[in-house]
């Protein structure tokens, strides 16, 4: 359920008003003019609301970014995360089970570190308390061993500096809840071959990977209301309703403008149902 906030309520306002456009019916220039108002002011509301940090490089565009950028298993994808920062596959979502988190009980994590400081060669006390067993695998140098043991399993040698960058800016950005604490990447694979055509994929992560994300999904938006008016037979108006509609709705402003879902979803169902027609 959602809770009222300022934010929320400016959408609700946008929406309140499209309502009672649909209603009144003004003859079609005014009703034009009044829909692209509309709809341009809750765009305006969106990008003032995403633009800034740290909601412009959001946890759903990190997702699939890093998703889409390097070749990572899904199961792995938070324990290849954690390897770039050199911390622990600890307390991480487990994507094999997503309904748990991974080691979150002492002796899960007792096991943990034991096999780590083993493999390293390094002596300890396998008595220790688990915070000492931790601790000692990062003095020793056994933590960071592990964690280009698994960057090198899932990455190529020229990769890795990269894909360390671009996670260090995706945790220095990161508000609230982890970014561990999610599920993964789980865009499509034909999401993540047509996304090779973005060329900010090829750019580290930063500021104009937001921006350039942001436009992708106002472009979605008209796509969409172009090829699903064309499958469904609406004119220009009801087009133009279409994109005011999305642009004032809060569930787009808030989730699907600041992440890549909305385009990865929506264009092929449109192209699919244009298909059909």
């Amino acid at each position: 359920m959602y809770s009222i906030t300022p934010e929320s309520a400016v959408c609700a306002a946008l929406t309140a008003a499209s309502g009672a456009l649909l209603l009144w019916r003004p003859e079609v220039r005014r009703a034009r003019a009044l829909w692209v108002a509309i709809g341009l002011m809750g765009l305006t509301h969106g990008l003032a609301l995403n633009l800034p940090r740290p909601n412009l490089l959001s946890t759903n565009l990190v997702h699939y970014y890093l998703g889409a950028k390097y070749p990572i298993p899904y199961a792995r994808f938070y324990e290849v995360f954690q390897a770039a920062q050199e911390q622990p596959a600890i307390g991480i979502r487990d994507l094999e089970h997503p309904d748990r988190l991974l080691r979150a009980e002492a002796p899960a994590r007792r096991a943990y570190y034991i096999d780590l400081l083993r493999r390293s060669g390094a002596a300890f006390d396998a008595m220790a308390p688990v915070d000492s067993l931790a601790a000692w695998s990062q003095r020793t140098g056994a933590l960071a061993r592990e964690s280009d043991r698994v960057l090198r399993r899932f990455l190529s040698a020229r990769q890795i500096a990269d894909y360390r960058e671009d996670v260090r800016v995706a945790v220095e950005n990161a508000r609230g809840r982890p970014l561990t604490d999610d599920f993964g990447f789980n865009g499509s694979p034909f999401y993540a071959l047509v996304r090779h055509l973005d060329p900010t994929l090829y750019l580290r992560l930063g500021p104009v990977v937001g921006w350039a994300n942001h436009a992708w999904q106002i472009l979605a938006v008209i796509l969409l209301a172009w090829i699903a008016g064309e499958a469904l037979g609406l004119d220009l108006d009801g087009r133009l309703v279409a994109c005011e509609l999305l642009f004032a709705s809060y569930d787009f402003t808030a989730y699907a403008l600041p992440g890549l879902m909305f385009g990865e979803l929506w264009l092929p169902v449109g192209v699919a149902v244009l298909a059909i027609r």
